[in-house]
């Protein structure tokens, strides 16, 4: 990609596959952070209204700028914001990249510096079927493709999910992708009480056994990830991709003492595949939104460790234009 000069403060990149947070003073306290899926500057002209180029995204960077500015002006102060890929429209060495690119960052730019802005690649950004070139030009712009961060006692996992949706022309980096992403599933670290996981496509849309198709992770290697996640006691993922707010569950059937299938572990938690709208172009019935997000350490063995709601951006702008701050 050419160079992008456009500079964001608030913009947290990844090195060596880690991603350093500053954590709250009282680890006990419960925290909320931002879920932005696909802002995908140029769709709307490029894929809905299938208009010939030059597109334009100026629809896109308006509702971008009003996520950005009520995520500003959420009290308490979000832990971060983080959004799950799919940034720009054109795929590496698309003709437009570098202007949506530099549109997208400028407007992110705004986002008050004290309010961690954490990204992710989605196949837009990496491209369909991505190859070396393609992850290096993603990740010159916005950092490591995938790592780990941690805050207040909860590890976040950051996948790049087109290492398992098509990595025909990246095998090599797809197979260290998959050795990472089981080293972090065995640490055994003190430092963390819970894992969540982000992602762009989500593992799957309503049943694990689901038929492939575009909008989900092939079946073997979405049977792999989950079953290892439920086994490491990891049960909820946010993505994007949809363009649709879509949640599906998943408990694996086991064999109880008496040897017959239940769907019931010892927990009796499911895993969660939590699948956000896009904050610009809908594909569905829904609206432009955000994702909240609250998880409360002093709740670990209760439902209601992680909770979320998807508000849309009307919604949010009502409510704190009337002096008030949305509930989670």
């Amino acid at each position: 990609m050419e160079s992008v000069d456009i500079h964001c403060s608030a913009l947290c990149t990844a090195k060596n596959r880690h991603l350093s947070l500053a954590t709250s003073t009282d680890v006990s306290t419960p925290f909320c952070f931002v879920v932005i899926a696909d802002p995908q500057l140029g769709l709307q002209e490029q894929y809905v209204e299938k208009r010939p180029r030059p597109h334009h995204w100026d629809g896109e960077v308006k509702l971008v700028s009003r996520a950005v500015n009520i995520v500003n002006r959420l009290c308490p102060k979000p832990a971060f914001v983080i959004i799950c890929g799919d940034l720009v429209n054109d795929q590496p060495g698309g003709p437009d990249r570098c202007r949506q690119t530099s549109d997208l960052l400028d407007v992110l730019s705004h986002l008050n510096s004290d309010i961690p802005l954490i990204v992710l690649p989605g196949n837009h950004d990496v491209g369909n079927h991505p190859d070396a070139n393609d992850v290096q030009d993603y990740r010159s712009v916005w950092g490591d493709d995938y790592f780990t961060f941690i805050f207040n006692r909860t590890r976040f996992i950051v996948l790049n999910t087109q290492y398992l949706v098509n990595n025909s022309k990246c095998l090599s980096s797809a197979n260290e992708f998959r050795q990472w992403f089981n080293e972090q599933l065995s640490i055994k670290n003190e430092n963390f009480d819970m894992s969540v996981v982000f992602q762009h496509t989500p593992f799957f849309l309503e049943d694990i056994n689901e038929p492939d198709n575009y909008f989900n992770i092939p079946i073997n290697y979405r049977k792999e990830f989950v079953n290892k996640l439920y086994q490491h006691k990891i049960y909820y993922s946010f993505a994007g991709h949809l363009h649709k707010n879509n949640i599906a569950t998943y408990t694996p059937l086991i064999i109880d003492e008496n040897n017959n299938h239940t769907n019931k572990n010892n927990t009796d938690k499911s895993f969660s595949m939590i699948t956000s709208s896009s904050v610009c172009v809908q594909l569905g019935d829904d609206q432009p939104g955000i994702r909240l997000v609250q998880i409360d350490g002093n709740n670990h063995e209760n439902e209601d460790i992680l909770k979320h709601v998807y508000w849309t951006l009307d919604e949010l702008e009502e409510i704190l234009n009337s002096g008030k701050q949305p509930e989670i």
